[in-house]
Parts: C-alpha cells; sequence; structure tokens
C-alpha cells in the first residue's frame, strides 16, 4: 500500500475514534496494511479471496457479511473485481447503524497491478480501474449517506469514506 492511502485511512480513523470491532476487505498483507492502526481493536477480522498473511477469514467480499462493525475497511481491492457494487453492499450489511466505511482504491491513469503483488496481471485476474462517479453511485445504492470523495490525481487515487444511517 502506497503511503498517501495509508494516510486517507489514518486520518479518517483518528477522526471517528478507535472502532472495536473492524472487518477488512481483501485484508492479505501484499505489500503493507492497516492494521497498526487499530492498536485498542478487540475484534479485527481480514477477508481475502485467497489465504495469505494476515487473512482470518477466506472468501469473496462481495458475498460476506461480518455484522455489527463499527468500520469496513477497503484497500487497494475494488480495482481487483468486477463484485464492487457487491462488495459495497456487503460493508454496508456488516456495518452497526452509525458505522464507518473507508476505501481506497485506483482510479484511471493507475497503471494495472496484480493483487498478488506480482509486476504483471496473471492470465484470469481482473483489473480495472473505479471511477469516482461508479463508487459514489455505488456508496448511494448501498444507503450510506456523508458520502466523501477524494480523487488524487498524483497518485490516481479515488479515496472515500462513508458512514451507515
Amino acid at each position: 500500500m502506497h503511503p498517501e492511502a495509508w494516510k486517507w485511512v489514518a486520518d479518517h480513523v483518528a477522526k471517528v475514534g478507535s472502532p472495536q470491532r473492524v472487518m477488512d476487505q481483501g485484508g492479505q498483507n501484499v505489500n503493507g496494511n492497516i492494521r497498526d492502526l487499530f492498536p485498542d481493536v478487540t475484534d479485527w477480522t481480514a477477508v481475502d479471496l485467497y489465504p495469505g498473511a494476515g487473512v482470518d477469514v477466506v472468501a469473496d467480499c462481495g458475498d460476506y457479511v461480518h455484522p455489527d462493525c463499527d468500520m469496513v475497511i477497503s484497500t487497494e481491492l475494488l480495482e481487483h473485481t468486477p463484485r464492487g457494487p457487491d462488495i459495497v453492499k456487503r460493508a454496508f450489511d456488516s456495518l452497526k447503524p452509525g458505522g464507518h466505511y473507508v476505501i481506497t482504491t485506483a482510479a484511471y491513469g493507475r497503471a494495472p497491478h496484480s493483487a498478488q503483488g506480482l509486476a504483471a496481471i496473471p492470465a484470469g485476474e481482473y483489473y480495472g480501474n473505479i471511477s469516482p462517479l461508479d463508487l459514489q453511485d455505488w456508496l448511494k445504492n448501498a444507503g450510506f449517506v456523508d458520502i466523501v470523495l477524494n480523487v488524487e490525481t498524483s497518485t490516481h487515487d479515488v479515496r472515500a469514506w462513508a458512514r451507515r444511517p
């Protein structure tokens, strides 16, 4: 994970306080993660499609719900799946009322890269940069409110924060 994405998550965690129950969508530690930002979490669950470093549950994030979370994190995941709307909806379903969703993902302009940390994308692995307008629609359609979108052109990121009412 690049430093700008890490900072987006850090800034938003600092704003909302210390959650106790967190789900990390796409939580395999491929190139760094944000687990150290949550020293007081009592229930941390990292969900990923593949087993690996830091993964607690092997499942498709477009299907998996982890109920009553204070926060759901999705860092650098959405560009690696065609199931973005489903993943955003499962985040909503996993959050308790008032819970927060924090997202970082690759926007248009970012070079394609593998979810497995490889330089080239292996045959059969999906990749598609995310439009800020699509991400906003996914969040609204899932039921999120107080949506904040940020597009960083220097790193080709789209980031979001939203709350379940």
